[in-house]
């Protein structure tokens, strides 16, 4: 419907001997560059919304979740997709996907994946090459350092479950995961201490068991990046609490990673500003009107993503001093998504949901509103006529 939408003609302006009109085309031929987590929701989203709207579509998955791709490409055909519309094509990000974004018939990208690769993309696309016919399309999302900020009226029977979801939910291997925990001084060593009690009920196992919260990373090469990411975390802050692994899934091998929570992180250190992808959560206290602590401070790393909170006033603040904070965020956990300074603001448990809480334009991402009504339209040209 969007689409059909899209493809109609619109009056810009009514001018007495003249037929003004706006009208979108396609932007031809792209390149779809999915991330591993969520093989099958993310990759069919990039590819359908340029599909969808007169494109043709090279779709590159991870080189960690071929076959998903390759059954979506069969779902496609059963579709009765014409040939050649959309194009699987496998293989390692180097070998494969640098090629295809310098490559000078290719008219847009749409990326998914870490800050480091989409910055060489963006790098790569923005050089004009012999042969190419227009400037290249990029639309990037870049991974984020999310934050949950803990008013000092919060409900703590609500935020605890959500702030254990959000953190160790899918092993943390998601780009709206909980990452940094800001919690209130006033209520800092209550929450903490709550918090702890709870993680250590997380269960741990095989993800295709029920009940099953945290499972595996990807592979070897995320539990080492993770784990390093945890020794230096060591260093720098409190190892509050980590969860143990059962004997069952010790034995049984597995790529897997305790949930880990640390308390007293510096804004600057490591595990602030670090994209860590794993169950890792790192709390920081804030103390009111003692310390530099803003908007800039909870969006530092520049990719911020989602920006929960929880809180009983419509402006934090109520039962203490906290002005910093009415530029980051207002909502109740009930109140509906809105944007914040980085991105969305999201429900509590940093959860994105499609069209609901899209990805915005901001910081280090240009996704704009993935999944939204604006998405259709970053693939498709628009022309008088």
């Amino acid at each position: 419907a969007e689409a059909r939408q899209l493809d109609r003609p619109v009056v810009t302006q009514a001018v007495p001997g003249e037929r003004c009109m706006l009208r979108h085309t396609p932007r031809g031929t792209g390149v779809v560059i999915a991330p591993w987590n969520f093989p099958l929701a993310i990759l069919c989203g990039m590819v359908v919304a340029p599909v969808v709207t007169g494109n043709t579509v090279v779709m590159k998955p991870a080189e960690q979740t071929p076959v998903i791709a390759h059954r979506l490409m069969e779902i496609f055909i059963a579709a009765g997709l014409p040939p050649g519309v959309v194009n699987l094509l496998t293989g390692l990000g180097e070998e494969v996907g640098a090629p295809l974004v310098a490559h000078p018939h290719t008219d847009f990208i749409a990326f998914t994946g870490s800050r480091a690769v989409g910055l060489k993309i963006w790098e790569t696309a923005g050089r004009t090459l012999p042969g190419q016919a227009n400037l290249k399309k990029v639309v990037c999302e870049m991974g984020g350092k999310n934050a949950l900020i803990i008013d000092c009226d919060a409900d703590l029977d609500e935020a605890i479950p959500a702030t254990l979801a959000s953190a160790f939910g899918f092993a943390g291997q998601k780009c709206s995961a909980l990452s940094r925990l800001i919690v209130l001084a006033d209520i800092h060593d209550a929450f903490v201490a709550r918090l702890i009690a709870a993680a250590a009920a997380t269960p741990v196992g095989d993800p295709a068991l029920a009940g099953t919260v945290v499972g595996p990373v990807i592979d070897a090469e995320a539990r080492e990046k993770i784990l390093g990411l945890i020794a230096q975390g060591a260093r720098e802050a409190t190892l509050a609490w980590q969860g143990t692994l059962p004997p069952a899934v010790a034995a049984g091998g597995g790529y897997f990673v305790p949930p880990t929570i640390f308390t007293h992180v510096k804004p600057d250190a490591a595990l602030a500003r670090e994209e860590i992808f794993g169950p890792v959560l790192a709390v920081i206290i804030y103390t009111p009107n003692t310390q530099a602590f803003s908007r800039r401070t909870i969006s530092r790393r520049r990719s911020g993503e989602t920006g929960p909170s929880f809180s009983r006033a419509r402006t934090f603040g109520s039962s203490c001093t906290c002005a910093h904070f009415t530029t980051v965020s207002h909502s109740k956990p009930s109140a509906a998504s809105k944007r914040t300074s980085c991105d969305f603001r999201s429900r509590p448990t940093g959860r994105s949901v499609v069209q609901s809480s899209p990805f915005t334009i901001s910081c280090w991402s240009f996704s704009p509103n993935a999944g939204g009504e604006i998405m259709t339209n970053q693939y498709a040209r628009s022309s008088d006529g």
